[in-house]
């Protein structure tokens, strides 16, 4: 079913392990070759990413974690963002994970002003 109707796969550590049985930068190899982008995200290690030969390992922000409600999604909606505006898969990436990174220091799962402010700046310079 995933290689015949999935593009992006977005899988925490815990979910590539159910899915392949492995650890996540072999899970990464196998989600990859089910579909065109494979995405592992692995908390506060960052994420990893391949598509065909392309791979990237992103590190996560610096964070204190206040609550992790949101982080998956919102790290998906950076990636998504990203590469809509036909950004390198690398900086999608570092876009979700700023993302993931603030919605992190907040309660809830959604970001205040301050905080897409700070997001927003750090986007910038990517």
């Amino acid at each position: 079913m995933v290689k015949d109707y999935v593009d992006i796969v977005f899988a925490n550590e815990e979910e590539a392990r159910a899915f392949t049985g492995k650890e996540p930068e072999e899970a990464l190899e196998e989600l990859a070759g089910l579909c065109k982008i494979a995405i592992v995200k692995t908390g506060k290690d960052g994420s990893l990413v391949k598509s065909g030969d392309d791979s990237y390992s992103i590190p996560a922000i610096e964070a204190t974690v206040v609550d992790t409600n949101g982080a998956g999604d919102i790290y998906a909606s950076g990636f998504l963002y990203g590469l809509s505006q036909g950004w390198p898969l690398d900086k999608c990436a570092a876009c979700g994970s700023i993302l993931a990174g603030k919605i992190i220091e907040t309660t809830g799962a959604r970001l205040n002003e301050e905080g897409w402010e700070k997001a927003l700046s750090m986007i910038e310079k990517l």
